[in-house]
């Protein structure tokens, strides 16, 4: 299980985000179909989306998983 360094891991899930970082915002159409979605979840998942729109990750994994509740 990968740590976060920051102690509000998990607020953006819960309301506004947390003050104090450069909330990145950016919106992009995503084609239409089961083929579509799938491939936008992996870029998601992958970092790919991330590293796209130049955003560096320093990642423990090749991969996003799910956190612990």
């Amino acid at each position: 299980m990968a740590l976060t360094t920051y102690p509000e891991a998990g607020a953006t899930q819960r309301g506004p985000l947390p003050a104090g970082y450069r909330h990145l915002r950016y919106r992009t159409r995503v084609d239409i179909g089961p083929a579509a979605f799938t491939a936008a979840v992996e870029a998601v998942l992958s970092w790919r989306m991330h590293e796209t729109m130049g955003v560096p990750v320093q990642a423990d994994a090749p991969r996003a998983t799910p956190a612990s509740p």
